[in-house]
């Protein structure tokens, strides 16, 4: 891929359906001055105008010829490298032109802030709030800079910051920085902003945002669970990542940031004796906005370590290995998953599920074998330390009314049909391993129980006692997982660890109790064998 600014890309169209700029002009009825000054380089269309949608109507109609398209083709590939609108020429002209908007607007953006940085004046920058003063080095700020007060009012700045970035698609995988320094809980804070800032969040990320959380650990484990909860549906996305100070007992600074680059940045202070927010500094000059995001990329690079592992799709073995490495480590473990976890699947039927997958032998073969393994580690434990499962109610509701049933294996969780006699004898297997084993336990989570109640079935989370914490999401478009990661910083384990046992003490004690789920399970057997 090759980034190609405006004027260069409007000059190769103009080129290419041999149409003047003089002739342009008139179509989109502009004054034939702006249109060369584009074509220069020496202006940009701007984001909020309809330029860029006049010229691609203009041009889309004035193909000529296959050798035109061919042309455009051959553009379109080398600039943007996307071969699914290869041949439509109207959506390949919209895409060129705002691909080459954004690098531009980009470039003259870098420009404009290092001309700043080392004390010069911008050449032809129109607003004159970015100019520096010579004389005393510094930038006056936006008349949108102010500073606000109460937290309320601050989450709902924050709010707003991000809800303007979601309103625009982001082309370059542009980051949003988030700070987590104080030992506050984020429980304690408005529920219904703080609600209102994680769906900003996620409408960000569906636009083509990443987000960087850098967060204090201590050994506040609460602070740590109330972070959990809030971040859980966020990592679910594959585009949030955080990273802690490599200094764990290092006190808060009492200072919170958001900053959202091209945007706006809140820098938000305590002033209080508690370490609670109370006040921030509100920007959206654009100076301001990116000093913030130097430093905090200064901060990632040198003092801070990534929290989480993600693991593309290609390097599903890799993922596989560590968590079989984890799970034949000593340990308490603790899983959710949609349904009856893997080692409670007999090893003829697991093969027989695997089969209906029409998987090829050597495919077979890993999966056996990483199935064998698994259930080797877990019977190697379990006869020392606690195995908590929780399951979804409804899933085993499914599993008897509808035969339905989530397979793991190492490509990932996969939906499969059973047979009445396979449920039947998966039910039975588990009520063997409830029997067997004093440590093994098992919960069923309904809807009304814990924040757990409306995870999706396609969720599998897997913590081993000080080891790691494994994260899967399926795909069911895909068939495979969409994000795979896996946490392994000890502050982060023992929470999920606390957030686990928290989850099952809100479980009912008839949806937990060993020997009211084998009595209910043998009454569920017998239903499915008549």
């Amino acid at each position: 891929m090759t980034y190609i600014k405006f004027g260069e890309c409007l000059t190769s169209l103009l080129s290419i359906l041999d149409i003047s700029a003089n002739r342009l002009s008139k179509a989109i009825n502009v004054d034939s001055s702006l249109v060369n000054r584009w074509v220069n380089g020496k202006r940009i269309p701007g984001y909020d105008s309809i330029y860029i949608e006049s010229i691609t109507e203009y041009f889309a109609k004035n193909f000529l010829n296959s050798l035109q398209i061919q042309r455009l083709n051959e553009l379109f590939l080398s600039a943007c490298d996307n071969r699914e609108l290869a041949g439509m020429p109207k959506e390949m002209i919209a895409k060129l032109l705002l691909e080459a908007q954004g690098y531009s607007m980009e470039c003259k953006r870098r420009e404009r802030i290092n001309r700043l940085q080392k004390g010069q004046n911008p050449i032809n920058d129109e607003n004159p709030l970015f100019a520096i003063n010579e004389l005393t080095h510094s930038v006056a700020l936006s008349k949108e800079d102010k500073i606000i007060f109460q937290i309320e009012t601050i989450l709902s700045a924050a709010v707003s910051l991000l809800e303007i970035a979601a309103q625009q698609t982001c082309e370059n995988n542009e980051t949003i920085y988030i700070t987590y320094n104080n030992d506050m809980s984020l429980a304690n804070q408005n529920r219904h902003l703080m609600d209102g800032l994680r769906n900003a969040l996620l409408n960000a990320i569906n636009k083509g945002w990443q987000v960087i959380l850098l967060v204090h650990l201590n050994s506040n484990i609460n602070r740590i669970i109330s972070l959990i909860k809030f971040a859980k549906p966020l990592v679910k996305t594959g585009k949030f990542n955080s990273y802690y100070l490599n200094k764990y007992y290092t006190s808060g600074t009492g200072r919170e940031n958001i900053t959202v680059p091209g945007i706006g940045a809140l820098s938000c202070f305590s002033t209080g004796e508690n370490s609670e927010v109370n006040c921030a500094f509100y920007f959206r000059n654009e100076i301001a906005v990116e000093v913030f995001k130097n430093y905090y990329q200064m901060l990632i690079a040198n003092h801070n370590q990534p929290l989480i592992k993600y693991y593309a799709r290609e390097n599903s073995h890799i993922f596989n290995q560590c968590l079989l490495k984890r799970e034949e480590t000593i340990g308490d473990r603790f899983l959710y998953k949609p349904c009856a976890g893997l080692v409670t699947l007999p090893e003829n039927l697991y093969l027989k599920l695997l089969k209906k997958k029409s998987r090829s032998h050597d495919e077979l073969l890993r999966a056996l074998t990483f199935f064998q393994k698994r259930l080797a580690a877990f019977l190697a434990n379990v006869k020392e330390y606690q195995c908590y499962d929780i399951y979804s109610a409804d899933s085993i509701k499914d599993l008897i009314k509808q035969r339905k049933y989530f397979l793991y294996s190492p490509s990932g969780l996969e939906p499969v049909d059973l047979e009445v006699e396979d449920a039947v004898e998966l039910l039975e297997n588990m009520v063997a391993f409830l029997i067997k084993y004093e440590n093994y336990n098992i919960a069923f989570l309904t809807q009304n129980e814990g924040t757990e109640s409306s995870v999706n079935s396609s969720y599998y989370c897997l913590v081993k006692e000080r080891q790691a914490i494994f994260f899967e999401v399926l795909d069911f478009l895909e068939g495979e997982p969409g994000v795979r990661l896996a946490i392994t910083e000890p502050m982060l384990v023992k929470a999920f660890e606390d957030y686990f046992k928290d989850i099952w003490e809100q479980i009912a004690p008839v949806n937990k109790n060993k020997q009211e789920l084998i009595q209910w399970l043998k009454s569920q057997i017998n239903l499915l064998k008549k």
